[in-house]
């Protein structure tokens, strides 16, 4: 199934769930700045494979994912997805260095929220140092209370971008955008604590041969029950691409009958 975007990019589904074919992080950024400096708000949500299994299940994941502005590949569950399904050749995309690479360009008014003080803090420096372009109004971290996030109406931010753990900080920027509507969220789940170099991205070459949730989970192992869904979720993309290719060959056998 395919239909277009409140942008005009296509969207793809797989397994029922929306994902934007992003080729490469140059293209995420496009897209970004095409709903930020046209004054749209909204948030993002990263479609990995834990996220396309639990769509239909989890109403309230589903109803996040169907009023993001922009849904993109985060994992290889999605990646394969979008080739295996449509031919689609994607890149997973790292969105928050792409959300600040295109904020230091455009010069967008930034706000950090999420991680502990001492790393948002220690965030907040860094982004001053390698990126001296971005305006950055403010800063909060994860554990103030929130309330009506009245910080962010009065920063008014163009970019929010919240550490705060999948699928918590896609809540959060959902409620955020119902009380303030002009800024644009990006969740970043562990992207504070990598940036302020408490942890590590896994290398390219796990990145890049879809193997960096086997580096998540020699990290972190208290992860396995969520690791659990990768399985199931491949023999359905299997079982998925299969009744693709039958009903495609099916179709192609028809039309040559009826010639």
């Amino acid at each position: 199934m395919q239909e277009s975007s409140s942008n005009s990019y296509p969207i793809l589904r797989i397994l029922g769930c929306p994902c934007m074919p992003i080729v490469n992080d140059q293209h995420a950024s496009d897209v970004l700045a095409e709903l930020i400096n046209e004054g749209q708000g909204g948030y993002s949500v990263a479609i990995n494979a834990e996220k396309i299994s639990r769509f239909k299940i989890d109403s309230d994941l589903r109803q996040t994912i169907n009023n993001a502005k922009f849904v993109y590949p985060d994992g290889a569950g999605a990646v394969l997805g979008l080739r295996w399904l449509y031919g689609k050749k994607t890149s997973k995309v790292n969105f928050p260095v792409v959300s600040l690479t295109a904020a230091n360009t455009h010069g967008w008014r930034l706000f950090l929220l999420g991680a502990s003080e001492k790393t948002n803090t220690k965030v907040a420096k860094i982004v001053a140092e390698r990126f001296p372009n971005i305006n950055l109004v403010g800063r909060q971290n994860g554990y103030e209370p929130m309330g009506d996030f009245k910080f962010i109406g009065e920063a008014k931010p163009q970019l929010t971008l919240i550490a705060m753990g999948s699928p918590k900080q896609e809540r959060i920027a959902r409620d955020i955008i119902q009380l303030h509507p002009t800024t644009f969220c990006v969740g970043c789940g562990g992207a504070f604590d990598i940036l302020a170099g408490n942890l590590k991205r896994a290398p390219e070459l796990l990145v890049n041969n879809y193997l960096e949730w086997l580096y998540r989970l020699i990290l972190q192992p208290f992860r396995w029950k969520r690791q659990l869904v990768l399985p199931v979720f491949l023999v359905k993309l299997i079982a998925a691409v299969f009744r693709k290719n039958i009903l495609r060959i099916g179709s192609e056998s028809e039309q040559k009958t009826g010639r």
